[in-house]
């Protein structure tokens, strides 16, 4: 498959031979994108734009919560073992290994809860770090439909591919673990899978690889243009795009410790853009851009921190519960300067984007859910109450997370070489690299977009 993706990336910028900016780009946690920008130049109604961009990113770093360099797979902080069980339903014999392990999470300052009792349930720190290689591959095509009055309609269709392999682990805390239950290497290669399977999970150090069409952005624009110019402006574009979010590649895979989703876990959505750009001196432009996707509330089965004490951190979380999900929104800005007509058609740009998603807010649906550790702590003097929804959203993967990028372009553009041509190709490619983020991949991007823009016959 990886070959035949290939193919079809080439096939496809060699079809059209050719790169535009304009192009949506959704951010994502784990994928380094490209900057967009607005194309300056009139466009005339009836103009189609067909853009097919290829862009790749593979990573084994990341920014954790405090913005410090870490493995791709830590950005949520280390895996405590001994709390991972804590707070579990229905431990029961129909779970044996989870069941011999631990109770259902306690404070060990505090009067021992009632059975089971095992011996992980203790205020031991044993700590592990996960590490591997996230690589990432997108194939998108974006066509454009310019109308009439500076309307326009818009269609972005990605193909993502996502491999996550290469995985281990780092014991970071102490080796030995409580309750005679051994090393923490001898946990995680005899204990750790059977829990996991008990859970509805897979081997912990699976690979996973998933590839489908993310997400879909489908709506309506306005572009405006002036160039009667002012001062060292020469002319000026603007464009507004409002557009539906419609997901393609489903929920994310919770049967995989790295089960990541491919776009916006399965959320629909509202996207908006605004763009604008500057001509500056013939040569120069100066432009701006800013997007924000919205998501609505949507109700599912989810794996979620059930440490009563607040202390689970880590990629790995073995309890489920339904909740309602609040998908934190996602906005970006980016800024830019632009050489065009260099050399005929040769183009040249260097921009900077910054990205952020805000923190995911979870409601739990399920009574049963921490139910017997709350009742628990109710029946202590002094009574300790348990706020369900403070638990389960201190957890490090709802947080919100952020990146800052630069980008180089370079490209060459036929419409500016041959002016009003019926059919203007434009090809080039770009370079993109992190600076700064939390929670967060990273990745140096490499890509190219390729487009042809056709002027119908009427």
């Amino acid at each position: 498959m990886k070959n035949i993706f290939k193919i079809l990336a080439i096939a496809g910028l060699s079809f059209c031979a050719s790169l535009s900016l304009s192009a949506t780009e959704l951010p994502v946690r784990y994928k380094s994108g490209s900057l967009n920008m607005t194309p300056r130049k009139n466009s005339d109604n009836w103009i189609t734009t067909v853009d097919v961009r290829y862009g790749q990113t593979e990573t084994r770093d990341g920014f954790n919560a405090n913005s410090e360099r870490t493995s791709a797979l830590d950005i949520f902080g280390q895996t405590n073992l001994v709390r991972l069980g804590f707070g579990l339903e229905g431990l029961t014999n129909v779970v044996p290994n989870t069941y011999t392990q631990w109770t259902l999470g306690y404070d060990a300052t505090r009067p021992p809860p009632p059975p089971p009792a095992g011996p992980l349930d203790t205020n031991s720190t044993n700590l592990i770090k996960t590490t591997g290689r996230v690589s990432t591959s997108e194939l998108t095509l974006n066509i454009e439909q310019n109308l009439f009055s500076g309307f326009f309609g818009q269609c972005y269709i990605p193909f993502r591919q996502m491999t996550v392999d290469n995985i281990n682990y780092e014991v970071i805390g102490n080796q030995v673990m409580p309750g005679g239950v051994g090393t923490v290497t001898n946990f995680v290669s005899t204990l750790l899978t059977p829990i996991m399977r008990e859970q509805g999970m897979e081997y912990p150090l699976s690979s996973y690889k998933k590839q489908a069409v993310s997400e879909l952005v489908l709506g309506l624009g306005w572009q405006g243009f002036n160039n009667q110019g002012f001062g060292v402006i020469d002319d000026a574009t603007g464009r507004i795009f409002v557009g539906a979010i419609i997901p393609g590649a489903g929920k994310q895979d919770t049967s995989y410790m790295t089960g990541f989703p491919l776009g916006y876990d399965g959320f629909w959505g509202v996207h908006t853009r605004l763009e604008l750009e500057v001509g500056l001196e013939k040569v120069l432009a100066l432009g701006a851009a800013s997007s924000i996707n919205i998501f609505f509330i949507d109700t599912r089965n989810a794996r979620v921190m059930s440490d009563v004490e607040k202390k689970q951190t880590g990629l790995l979380s073995l309890a489920q519960a339904r909740v309602d999900v609040d998908q934190g929104a996602v906005w970006d800005v980016s800024a830019f300067a632009k050489l065009h007509k260099v050399f005929y058609g040769l183009t040249a740009q260097a921009g900077y984007s910054f990205s952020r998603q805000e923190k995911t807010c979870l409601t739990i649906k399920d009574d049963n859910y921490l139910k017997t550790a709350a009742l628990r702590y109710q029946g202590m003097v002094p009574p300790q109450f348990l706020s369900r929804e403070d638990v389960i959203n201190s957890d490090q993967r709802l947080q919100s997370w952020e990146r800052q990028m630069l980008h180089l372009a370079i490209g060459y553009d036929f419409r500016l070489h041959n002016p009003a041509p019926a059919i203007a190709p434009y090809l080039g490619f770009e370079y993109g690299y992190p600076i700064d983020g939390r929670r967060v991949m990273v990745g140096k991007y490499l890509g190219g977009t390729a487009s042809v823009q056709v002027k119908m016959p009427f």
